[in-house]
C-alpha cells in the first residue's frame, strides 16, 4: 500500500508541474504538405506496469484531436484545432484506498480540451516559416482525472487539458526538401504559460524538434526528437521533457491515412508511459 500512495503521489506531483508547464501547438507526426485539409487523431497510450495497475485503463481510453488547415493567401494559413480525452477505467478501486481524496469520478471521465486556433506565415514550398497560436481556456477543474491521462497520452501537446491556462505560442520552421525526397525540419520557439483565476505564475518555455525522413510519391516516412525546456527559471537541468517519434503516411487520392508513434526518453514521462500509438486520417478539401 505505502508503493501505492508512493505512485500516486509522484504522479499527482508531475502532473503538477507538467500541467503548468509544457505544450506544442500541434501534431508534428502527420503531413502537413497539404494547405488545405481536416484531420483526425486518435492516440492510445501504453501506461507502465507500475503505474497502469492504479488507473486500470480500457481500451476506449484516448486523446483525439480534430483540426483543420485552410491556405487564406499564398503566405497565410489558418489553422484550428479541437482536442478530446476520453478517460475510461475498469475497476476504479484499483487506483488505491486514497482515490477518493485524489479523483472523484465514476468508471469513466470525458472532456473537450483547450481549442487551438492561429496563422502559419510561408509559402507552401518555402524552406522557412513561421507560426503563431493561441488555446482558448475552457477545461475546467473538474475534470482532473480526464486532465491527467489526456497530459500523459500527447505530451507534446499536454497543454490541451490544462485547466484555466491560456498558452501563446510562436515558431520558427526551417525545411529541407531534396530532389530524391529527402526531408529535413527543425522547429524551435517559445511557449508562454499566462494562468487564469489564480495567482500568476507565468512560465516561459522553449520548444524544439528535430525531424528527418522522406516523402517520396505518396508516402511520407518520418523520425525524430520533440521537446521542451524550461527558460524563466535559473535550474533548469531537470525542467527538460524529451521524446523520440516515428511516423508514416500514405496518400490515396484525397483521403491521407498515417500512423506514429512516440517513446519518452525523460523519467518524468516513461515512468508513467511506455509508449503512445497514434492513427491519424486527413482528408484534403477541394
Amino acid at each position: 500500500m505505502p508503493k501505492r500512495k508512493a505512485i500516486l503521489s509522484l504522479a499527482c506531483g508531475v502532473s503538477f508541474l507538467v500541467l503548468t508547464e509544457l505544450a506544442f501547438p500541434q501534431s508534428i507526426w502527420i503531413d502537413k504538405s497539404v494547405d488545405k485539409a481536416i484531420w483526425l487523431e486518435i492516440q492510445k497510450p501504453d501506461f507502465s506496469k507500475e503505474f497502469d495497475p492504479f488507473v486500470n485503463s480500457t481500451f476506449s481510453t484516448s486523446a483525439i484531436f480534430l483540426s483543420a488547415r485552410w491556405r487564406l493567401t499564398s503566405s497565410v494559413l489558418l489553422r484550428a484545432e479541437i482536442p478530446f480525452v476520453s478517460a475510461d477505467v475498469g475497476d476504479r478501486r484499483r487506483i488505491g484506498e486514497t482515490a477518493d481524496t485524489i479523483y472523484d469520478v465514476g468508471s469513466s471521465e470525458n472532456q473537450f480540451g483547450n481549442p487551438l486556433v492561429g496563422i502559419e506565415v510561408g509559402g507552401p514550398d518555402a524552406p522557412t516559416a513561421g507560426e503563431i497560436g493561441v488555446r482558448i481556456p475552457i477545461v475546467d477543474d473538474e475534470h482532473s482525472f480526464s486532465s491527467l491521462i489526456g497530459t500523459y497520452t500527447d505530451f507534446d501537446r499536454f497543454e490541451a487539458f490544462v485547466p484555466k491556462v491560456v498558452v501563446l505560442t510562436a515558431m520558427a520552421k526551417i525545411q529541407y526538401k531534396g530532389p530524391t525526397g529527402l526531408l529535413l525540419r527543425l522547429r524551435v520557439g517559445p511557449a508562454f504559460f499566462i494562468p487564469i483565476e489564480r495567482a500568476p505564475e507565468h512560465e516561459l518555455f522553449g520548444d524544439y524538434s528535430l525531424q528527418a525522413g522522406y516523402q517520396f510519391d505518396r508516402v511520407t516516412l518520418l523520425g525524430g526528437f520533440s521537446g521542451r525546456g524550461l527558460l524563466s527559471e535559473s535550474n533548469v537541468g531537470n525542467r527538460f521533457v524529451d521524446q523520440f517519434g516515428l511516423a508514416a503516411g500514405y496518400r490515396a487520392g484525397n483521403f491521407i491515412p498515417g500512423v506514429h508513434l512516440r517513446f519518452p526518453l525523460d523519467v518524468e514521462l516513461n515512468d508513467f508511459v511506455d509508449f503512445v500509438f497514434g492513427v491519424n486520417v486527413g482528408y484534403r478539401l477541394p
